[in-house]
């Protein structure tokens, strides 16, 4: 089975939209690295929430939250927005197409007071 979670991110590192923003903070996984603040200027963080593949086993569908963190919200949308640029209806190496499930929510993270910006897509990706 493909490893969605790197083919994923090198889709993102690819995309200078997303990457004049985050730089190389795109992050796979529940939270960015220890260490990372806002500071240091905006993440991406996703994470797979589930998914199945299709009845051929040769495309996986996972779904993904995407969490946009920066140090004030306006910058955080700002990503999201480049983020749904990247995303939405877009297809290259190992991705089949994408699609947004959920448009960004504002929030706040509770235990640190950081802003972010709360998405969800649906991701197609080859499976071979």
């Amino acid at each position: 089975m493909v490893d969605t979670d790197a083919v994923l991110r090198s889709f993102l590192i690819q995309n200078p939209g997303v990457t004049g923003l985050a730089g190389k903070r795109i992050f796979a996984g529940v939270n960015p690295p220890p260490g990372y603040k806002p500071a240091d200027g905006p993440a991406l963080v996703f994470n797979i929430r589930g998914g199945l593949p299709d009845y051929s086993n040769l495309t996986l569908a996972p779904s993904y939250q995407f969490r946009c963190i920066a140090i004030t919200l306006a910058e955080a949308r700002t990503l999201d927005r480049a983020l749904y640029e990247a995303l939405q209806d877009k297809s290259g190496i190992g991705v089949k197409i994408a699609r947004m499930e959920a448009i960004g929510q504002p929030l706040t993270e509770p235990s640190t007071g950081w802003p972010f910006v709360l998405s969800y897509y649906r991701i197609f990706f080859n499976n071979q």
